[in-house]
């Protein structure tokens, strides 16, 4: 015996099930209830006020000859004498940098008609100490150094890498404080930072305590000194942060 089976179809319910699940798969894709592409992006600042704690000095000293070697010999004489008695003072021989050099007047473009040599004996001294500096600084004003005669005042690695990071955080806390008071107007809040930028260099112009102009007169280098005021410098750091909102 032969049977028949119908199949039927309630095309309402087939089409209110194919929405259905069309409405899920969009709001599965679109995700409206996530926090991606809700952002707030702010740029944090803080600044620090510190004191340096490096001191670079450059002196150089001049001898001029009617020869190369001549010029060379004596000012060689001059520079190595200075550089005995920053040792004395207690300068490690590491902390100190020589350069000699010796230039023949007659090639020179303004010409002339000296024939003599002109050497140079350059000294850079990079110190850490403040008292140390001061010793030196105060030695120098008593020899013919040219140049600038005060040190430029700058920050060590070490203190720099460590102000840095105190910067940084600063920041950092000073954008979430920024992204929270925005998000607070809108009714929202702040979830985790999506991305992080550096924006400030962190860069310090070094400073110059002055020049040969602090030198005393000749008659009175012996009772005059000049003290070094490296006083204190603002640091500025900022940084952009995205963060996400919900």
């Amino acid at each position: 015996m032969n049977k028949k089976f119908t199949l039927s179809f309630n095309f309402k319910i087939l089409l209110g099930w194919l929405v259905f699940f069309g409405l899920g798969f969009g709001l599965a894709w679109w995700s409206p209830w996530s926090d991606s592409g809700r952002t707030v992006t702010v740029t944090g600042e803080s600044t620090i006020t510190a004191q340096p704690d490096e001191f670079v000095f450059n002196p150089y000293y001049t001898a001029s000859a009617k020869d190369r070697t001549q010029a060379t010999t004596a000012v060689r004489k001059t520079g190595d004498q200075v550089v005995s008695k920053l040792k004395a003072l207690g300068v490690a021989e590491e902390d100190i940098k020589t350069d000699i050099s010796a230039y023949d007047f007659s090639l020179r473009a303004e010409g002339g008609q000296s024939k003599e040599f002109e050497a140079s004996y350059a000294l850079t001294i990079t110190l850490d100490n403040e008292e140390l500096a001061q010793q030196v600084f105060d030695y120098l004003l008593t020899t013919k150094a040219q140049g600038s005669i005060s040190p430029q005042v700058n920050f060590s690695n070490d203190t720099r890498a460590n102000l840095k990071s105190q910067a940084r955080m600063a920041a950092v806390n000073n954008a979430q404080s920024q992204a929270e008071e925005i998000a607070d107007e809108l009714g929202q809040s702040v979830t985790k930072a999506i991305s992080v930028e550096e924006v400030s260099g962190f860069d310090v112009i070094p400073y110059y305590g002055g020049g040969a102009e602090d030198r005393p007169a000749a008659d009175s280098l012996l009772q005059e000194t000049a003290e070094l005021l490296p006083g204190q410098q603002d640091l500025t750091f900022s940084v952009k942060v995205t963060f996400g909102l919900r």
